[in-house]
């Protein structure tokens, strides 16, 4: 299974008065790192809404476990991984790292969708570009 990594460093916007990253942030950096992963992957959300048949994904479930906090000036890495492939979903884990200690665990349920969120298949170039990662 293909792990794509994404890095972060913690300001002072992440992070309550007591330099604590706000629980938010983590959501905010797994979409960052879902985006970076599908250009890795060779796809651009502009095209697939350019497309013949235009699609785009949204997050319709998280399942999120906190384990350990995060600081100013931390230095993270998001780790993220295709878990499973369906007709119109997908789900990754991205996992929130401070070096080797394990921070948060966030489970991520997607839909391919065209329009205002009518779900439609994942076009079969994207379904192999995540079967190849699996």
């Amino acid at each position: 299974m293909k792990t794509f990594q994404s890095r972060f460093s913690i300001c002072y916007a992440d992070t309550d008065a007591g330099g604590v990253v706000y629980h938010s942030r983590y959501i905010d950096m797994a979409e960052r790192a879902r985006m970076e992963m599908l250009h890795e992957l060779g796809i651009s959300c502009r095209d697939l809404e350019k497309a013949e048949k235009p699609c785009g994904f949204m997050v319709h479930k998280l399942e999120i476990e906190y384990k350990r906090p995060a600081f100013l000036e931390d230095e993270l890495t998001v780790e993220t991984q295709v878990l499973k492939i369906g007709g119109a979903t997908f789900d990754l884990l991205q996992t929130v790292k401070r070096g080797d200690e394990t921070l948060v665990e966030i489970k991520v349920y997607a839909l391919a969708v065209a329009g205002v969120g009518k779900p439609t298949r994942i076009p079969a170039e994207i379904r192999e570009k995540f079967a190849a990662s699996i």
